[in-house]
């Protein structure tokens, strides 16, 4: 039934066209890593995802996350203040290698937060 997901990776799998489904709202009892990213490094990853859209607000009330890693896709917007206030036990934090533009929120609540990767964005 899902209640039980601490871990979803599917970072390099060449999923394209899709977007951050928001229902992934409903692991936040228990998800700690969400990893859909991609190395952004065509001669080592040969089957980077290349999600779009933006980064969906629900992402912000997976509270337990450590991880979340979404490099290397096609995301655009900016980040939700969300992810910056909410997720106190993130420890990494990568969305280099997107479309994301606007202004960087403050991470200073974010006091576990060891890797921060916002290159090569907008």
């Amino acid at each position: 039934d899902g209640e039980d997901v601490v871990e979803i990776n599917l970072g390099s799998n060449n999923i394209v066209g899709s977007t951050i489904p928001q229902e992934l709202v409903a692991f936040k009892d228990t998800l700690t890593v969400l990893d859909l990213g991609s190395s952004g490094d065509d001669a080592v990853d040969n089957n980077p995802n290349k999600l779009g859209g933006t980064i969906p607000a629900a992402i912000g009330k997976l509270e337990l996350l450590s991880r979340l890693v979404l490099d290397g896709n096609e995301i655009e917007g900016s980040i939700p203040t969300g992810v910056a206030n909410n997720l106190l036990n993130l420890q990494e934090l990568r969305l280099g290698n997107n479309r994301m533009s606007g202004p960087v929120p403050s991470f200073g609540a974010l006091t576990s937060l060891k890797t921060l990767d916002l290159q090569a964005n907008q």
